[in-house]
């Protein structure tokens, strides 16, 4: 048995996390994620931590072929709902690209995620801020009845896939949505008005938005999960990033409250996904108050005992676990890691594989890493470069670190297939029980 202090300035009072680390916690050999749902939504990726990736449909060759029993892949549904151009123009057949996409993914061994990301895309999108663009949207009833229609589509498209799939719904909204008015009950938006045949019974809320969604799920698609979103800085300041001392329980508990009331007695929301950052470090190390890298030694924040404390305090508010998306590929490892384009360093993938034990113990049930921008790191050669290993270079809390010489083509030098690769041959980390 051993502890994790997690403690800093920020924290009055020392918080220990306990984490069974004997061998009865590991099984006993190579681990592998399989089957459907069990009691608990999040066992759709297995009773250990689980490894994910960003995986567009013309990379999955990399993952099957990757030596890694990788645990999900995702890809985004974007384009909007009303634009001819959104997702189910993607194929000859409407949702056709969703069924393959899914169908695929199961058959390879892999829990198939989509994050739908289509409200801020679609028509008339008015406003000159994401936050708007959303808003706007979502009370016109001519989007929102084609909005419903799209997620028709797509639980038709997945209602009959070999495994479960996950559909995770609008990233970024809910946090906008609680910045207007944490009581979502008061926040208008066109369900019953919208004239769609199958949210008669919701009401014109964002309540109603959020059960008109599960409605569309139980009536077409109900093996489908479905997953909202916790955003870090959905309470007003993003606790995951800034340089101001705080507690970050209340933050945690403040979104996890919103969150709560966007659910329903009976089934509804099954998962609940968080996003810490959309690039690798070493883009952009933000604005004024704010600090793209986190401190692995714990001595300035952000650190990652901070975020722990967050996802932990969210995980305990909302009585579920968590599933990291999005998480930067970069590393500090590897000569390829130099700072260009496709070639960015980070730390959260090294600290996440080299501490899984303190992620489980947090709440978190899995980590899907992928970047969210162009020119971040990929773990695939995106740029085509071949294998790269150029002078070590100077970051974060790196003098030239870098040093190791990489004898694949990916971006990342081959450190996600390596590490995470490592992890599972292991046995991996059981998930505490709850």
């Amino acid at each position: 048995m051993s502890t994790h202090r997690l403690a800093g300035p920020w924290f009055a009072a020392v918080v220990l996390i306990t984490i069974t680390t004997c061998t009865g916690s590991r099984s006993a050999g190579p681990w592998r994620p399989e089957g459907l749902p069990g009691g608990e939504p999040t066992a759709v990726f297995g009773d250990h931590l689980a490894f994910g990736l960003r995986n567009d449909p013309a990379d999955l060759e990399w993952m099957t072929q990757s030596g890694v029993p990788w645990a999900a892949r995702y890809t985004y549904l974007a384009g909007g709902v009303n634009t001819g151009g959104g997702w189910a123009t993607w194929s000859a057949k409407p949702g056709e690209y969703a069924t393959t996409y899914a169908r695929r993914s199961a058959l390879s061994g892999f829990v198939p995620v989509f994050s739908y990301y289509q409200l801020q895309q679609s028509k008339p999108g008015a406003g000159t801020t994401e936050a708007g663009r959303d808003f706007a949207n979502l009370i016109d009833p001519g989007t929102m009845r084609a909005y419903y229609s799209d997620f028709v589509l797509l639980m038709r498209s997945i209602a009959d896939m070999p495994r479960s799939t996950v559909v995770h719904v609008e990233p970024d909204l809910w946090a906008y949505l609680q910045q207007r008015n944490p009581d979502p009950n008061k926040i208008p938006a066109m369900v019953r008005s919208s004239g769609h045949p199958d949210v008669q019974e919701a009401p014109d809320t964002a309540v109603g938005f959020a059960h008109a969604l599960l409605d569309i799920r139980d009536r077409y698609a109900p093996r489908a999960l479905l997953a909202l979103h916790a955003s870090s800085w959905s309470a007003g300041r993003d606790i995951v990033v800034s340089t101001m001392d705080a507690d970050p329980a209340p933050f945690a508990t403040a979104t996890a409250r919103f969150l709560n009331k966007l659910d329903r007695p009976a089934r509804g929301w099954d998962l609940v996904f968080h996003d810490i950052m959309d690039r690798d470090a070493a883009m952009n190390d933000g604005a004024p108050g704010r600090r793209a890298w986190w401190d692995p030694q714990d001595q300035t924040v952000p650190d990652f005992a901070r975020w722990l404390a967050y996802v932990h305090a969210l995980s305990t508010a909302l009585g579920r676990r968590i599933v990291v998306w999005q998480v930067p590929v970069g590393n500090q490892r590897y000569r390829t890691m130099d700072n260009t384009p496709g070639h960015y360093q980070d730390n959260r993938a090294e600290y996440f594989l080299a501490h899984p034990d303190l992620l489980a113990a947090a709440g978190i049930a899995a980590v899907l890493f992928g970047p969210g921008i162009e020119d971040a790191t990929w773990y695939t050669d995106a740029r085509k470069d071949g294998i790269t290993n150029p002078d070590p270079t100077s970051a974060f809390g790196c003098d030239g670190c870098n040093a190791d010489v990489a004898v694949y083509p990916d971006d990342d030098g081959g450190f996600l297939r390596l590490a995470v690769g490592t992890y599972y041959h292991a046995g991996g980390v059981a998930l505490p029980r709850r």
